[in-house]
């Protein structure tokens, strides 16, 4: 987000995203205007969108829609709903992916289960958004005052962003480990690169998967890798990943103990701990999940784009729908 500017603050995706195809900054776009539909049932578009990729937001929009929001967020029953939803959001987009791509392994045109996984996945996107609309100075401030300084505040926010799940590098990383693992067990190296290939390959190289394939969904690079992988210590890598993630889960709830004990005696700083430490722990999960289903989303959208003999680089969400609709 730019800086205000004449009462307007500016959301510029082709900065922060540079080389991004016309699909991904539609879809941070679109999601950004419709956050408050997705989280406060508020029709009020949150600015409007200059050209793809830039959206400028009139900043007493901004403030009215993000106080109201904040507000909501010091509520634990709120919280804990909104995590909720968003966990539906979250699994509706997985099925629908799921439909996608098996129809498009079996080369199909895939026109529907894609439009329906385009919409599930603007919802999850939405997540995205709001994660950086999060009251971090205000809640920083309050667990400050809890916990008697600001070095201590600082330290238990920063530890609340960790995730339970395994960020979406490492478990991709995992993922490899596994299978070099059954390599090891004599399993058949075709079959290991094609589920390395489908569970972790989009997540694999530079670029975007909705421009051209990632190196690891080609099964021979796949294969190439995991024949790699399984000569080098992968005990050894697992116990690193596993202890650090041991580690620094014990540390994030051991500040949420530490809060939440600082916090006994006044109801309203109780509650308010309550909930910011809910939504803390699912915007940081949320983030893992989310850039693992846009990578899958993507390529999706780039291999019905090689199906159909459309161009990857000029398809839009509004494209995608409108074909599930009219098929």
């Amino acid at each position: 987000m730019e800086p205000v500017w004449k009462g307007q603050l500016t959301c510029d995706y082709e900065h922060t995203r540079p080389g991004s195809t016309l699909l991904e900054l539609d879809l941070y776009t679109a999601s950004l205007l419709r956050w408050p539909l997705i989280f406060m049932d508020d029709p009020r578009p949150y600015g409007r969108v200059r050209r793809p990729g830039i959206v400028d937001i009139p900043e007493p929009d901004h403030l009215v829609l993000t106080r109201r929001w904040h507000d909501l967020l010091a509520d634990p029953a709120y919280a804990s709903a909104m995590v909720a939803a968003a966990e539906q959001r979250k699994l509706l987009a997985d099925t629908a992916l799921h439909a996608t791509e098996h129809e498009l392994d079996r080369g199909g045109a895939a026109e529907l289960p894609l439009a329906r996984a385009t919409e599930a996945f603007l919802g999850v996107m939405s997540a995205h958004i709001v994660n950086w609309l999060l009251p971090d100075d205000q809640w920083q401030q309050l667990l400050a005052g809890l916990l008697g300084g600001a070095a201590d505040g600082r330290a238990c926010r920063l530890a609340l962003n960790t995730p339970d799940a395994t960020g979406h590098l490492l478990d991709a990383h995992l993922v490899l480990l596994d299978g070099a693992d059954t390599l090891t067990g004599g399993a058949d190296l075709t079959a290991a690169a094609d589920a390395l290939a489908a569970r972790a390959g989009t997540l694999y190289g530079d670029g975007s998967p909705a421009a051209a394939a990632m190196p690891l969904e080609d099964r021979n690079r796949a294969a190439a890798l995991l024949t790699a992988t399984a000569i080098t210590d992968t005990g050894s890598q697992r116990a690193v990943i596993d202890d650090a993630r041991r580690r620094a889960v014990g540390l994030r709830d051991a500040w949420v103990l530490a809060a939440r004990l600082a916090a006994a005696g006044d109801p309203v700083a109780t509650a308010r701990v309550a909930a910011l430490t809910a939504v803390c722990r699912w915007a940081a999960d949320s983030e893992e999940s989310r850039k693992v289903q846009r990578h899958r989303y993507l390529a999706a959208a780039r291999r019905w784009c090689e199906y159909h003999g459309a161009d990857p680089a000029t398809v839009t969400t509004a494209d995608l729908l409108t074909r599930g609709v009219t098929r």
